[in-house]
């Protein structure tokens, strides 16, 4: 499948999709072909979400299941790279969704917005909107994402937890981060169909992982690099401490730095006895 439409004559589908039951709410708008398979946009969802494609999916559609088939898992009665989104004959205004991890059971809800012709040259898939970072792969549901975005709730940061957990996961993520050019530039080279990982699943190695992608030049940052510094300097930082009791301490510090050498540059001053 071409990702322009130079040679295309189909439908675009403009979609928004939004994870249910979370506020600040996830969402993303979405130009997609309608000879998108079914398989393909599994592949799409899972890089503008940020998921790893680790667990089980389902679309439902129409009142009926439609995904890729695994060992071990549920089984569909069609083939994902045959189901293209023009046989459902969509209209402005209809909705489907899209299940992951039935474990958790996180819910995108997805309405046809409009239904448009394709612009000579312009790059399908595409994502021209959306805000906020979906939840890591393995979040326990939505009460414990709450609890994540909590963390960094601003102006306080309670920023040693957020160390903590961007550790834990290997990454900087943060719940304000959703980068449009970025995600663009990595729909622009895959296709979900040829193989499981590609660039259209953000699997471990995938630059969604990288610090660039999560970097925003903002207090959060600055309060991490104070952190650094004062556990450089071996200063101590209580368990608990939030970004302003960090911002606090490394004032404090700076403080006692710079009278520590206002008083070593009086004291020198004169110091040394003259010749009677």
């Amino acid at each position: 499948m071409s990702p322009t439409s130079s040679t295309f004559h189909g439908k675009i589908y403009q979609i928004k999709l939004h994870l249910d039951g979370v506020s600040p709410m996830v969402w993303r708008r979405l130009l997609v072909r309608d000879d998108t398979s079914i398989a393909s946009l599994h592949g799409i969802f899972q890089l503008v979400m940020g998921w790893e494609n680790l667990h089980l999916h389902c679309f439902v559609i129409h009142g009926k299941d439609y995904g890729i088939a695994y060992d071990g898992g549920i089984g569909f009665p069609d083939d994902p790279k045959n189901v293209l989104l023009r046989d459902f004959q969509f209209r402005p205004g209809d909705k489907f969704r899209y299940d992951y991890d039935f474990n958790i059971d996180w819910k995108l809800r997805i309405r046809v917005e409009k239904i448009l012709d394709p612009i000579a040259g312009k790059q399908y898939p595409s994502c021209p909107g959306g805000n906020n970072a979906g939840p890591p792969e393995e979040t326990q549901g939505i009460g414990a994402f709450s609890e994540i975005r909590e963390l960094f709730r601003v102006p306080s940061y309670d920023l040693l937890r957020i160390i903590a957990f961007q550790e834990s996961l290997g990454y900087p993520w943060r719940p304000d981060v959703f980068k449009r050019a970025m995600i663009n530039r990595w729909l622009k080279n895959g296709d979900g169909t040829e193989r499981l990982y590609n660039t259209w699943f953000s699997h471990p190695d995938h630059p969604y992982f990288e610090d660039r992608y999560w970097f925003k030049k903002d207090w959060l940052q600055i309060l991490k690099r104070m952190y650094r510094v004062l556990k450089n300097e071996g200063v101590k930082v209580k368990k608990d401490a939030t970004g302003l009791d960090v911002y606090q301490k490394f004032l404090e510090e700076q403080i006692r730095y710079n009278e520590n050498r206002s008083n070593r540059n009086s004291g020198s001053v004169g110091g040394s006895p003259q010749n009677s």
